[in-house]
């Protein structure tokens, strides 16, 4: 999942457990596919209070959605373990362009979302992935809904002006 942190800066994974002698760690990729993760070159890695940006030596995978990851500044295994936990962030400038009927998940969260007779459902809190279609997560202040993310059920979505419409009968899921 991908996870929005500011106008310009995307989570695109997190820094696992550290591993072998050479500064290397497990990387758990949030992009989808997975193998998204290796196209990137520079990632920045951060703490919540502070960000620094890496070059990348390696990314191999391991399974799923881990990986091993080799960056060139971090050279020692007490290195690595100082960067365990901390989300992975790209630039927004590194995502590959999207169609205009595609959106990236973080451009979603925040959406406000409404139905066809322009009923207030809530706003976007998460999406998760099924298998078989997305579903996106909306809360309002006195609801909770999985609204699944399908062409006959999403009308339009705006970023411009942060609205998603739907095609969902409210009382069907209060």
């Amino acid at each position: 999942m991908l996870k929005k942190i500011d106008e310009n800066y995307l989570t695109i994974a997190k820094v696992g457990k550290k591993t072998g002698l050479r500064g290397c760690f497990n990387l758990i990729s949030y992009t989808a596919p997975p193998e998204n993760i290796l196209r990137y070159k520079s990632l920045a890695i951060s703490n919540n209070s502070a960000s620094k940006t890496y070059e990348v030596e390696y990314i191999k995978h391991k399974n799923k959605n881990i990986f091993t990851c080799k960056l060139k500044e971090v050279s020692t295994p007490e290195d690595a373990s100082k960067l365990t936990n901390q989300e992975i962030k790209i630039h927004r400038s590194q995502l590959p362009e999207l169609t205009d009927d595609e959106y990236y998940w973080a451009d979603l969260i925040g959406l406000r979302v409404i139905n066809d007779n322009k009923e207030e459902i809530g706003f976007i809190t998460n999406i998760f992935e099924t298998g078989a279609n997305d579903i996106l997560e909306v809360k309002s202040k006195l609801s909770h809904h999985l609204i699944p993310y399908l062409d006959d059920v999403i009308i339009n979505v705006d970023i411009d002006s942060q609205t998603m419409v739907v095609n969902w009968d409210i009382s069907a899921i209060d």
